[in-house]
């Protein structure tokens, strides 16, 4: 399975309990060995979501002020700058300024808007990396036969984990 459409076929909804327990070689009763969970942790990491690659600061402020429609307005200014010039250059005298102030305005507004852009952006990122908090961090699984207090971070696949009403699912 490779590239951004990776698709996995997960069929354990549709097995009995006693297939499951087969698949995953664990018991009901007594949940997996530290040894074996040790062993699956090994091969399979932690539990966790995959942490996505974060953008530098500076590039975020870069694509706000230099990409998408301020990209047009950036050719704007450039044309108003390249107008002035080459009527400065041919008219000696009564040369108007308004094309250079256009441009001037026209960069200036690119760089508010893409500022406060960003500064929207940044105000709901925090927002959005909440989700991230409802995970639980600690889960109730059967290990060597025990009720015992993990991380959720740690658990495996295989272990039996305990769920009560109102408790968030760890895994």
């Amino acid at each position: 399975m490779n590239g951004p459409e990776q698709t996995l076929e997960i069929n354990d909804h549709k097995l009995n309990l006693p297939d499951l327990y087969q698949r995953y070689n664990t018991d009901p009763e007594a949940g997996l060995t530290d040894a074996k969970a040790k062993e699956i942790f090994n091969r399979d990491g932690p539990n966790m979501l995959p942490q996505p690659k974060t953008t530098p600061e500076w590039m975020k402020i870069c694509r706000k002020i230099f990409g998408g429609f301020a990209l047009l307005f950036w050719i704007c200014a450039s044309l108003c700058f390249i107008v002035h010039a080459l009527t400065t250059a041919t008219h000696h005298e009564n040369v108007s300024i308004s094309y250079l102030w256009l441009g001037i305005v026209l960069i200036i507004v690119v760089i508010v808007t893409g500022f406060f852009s960003y500064y929207q952006e940044s105000k709901i990122s925090p927002i959005l990396n909440q989700i991230s908090d409802m995970i639980p961090e600690k889960a109730v699984a059967i290990r060597n036969g025990e009720k015992q207090i993990i991380n959720a971070k740690d658990l495996v696949i295989g272990d039996i984990v305990k769920i009560t009403f109102g408790d968030r699912i760890p895994g």
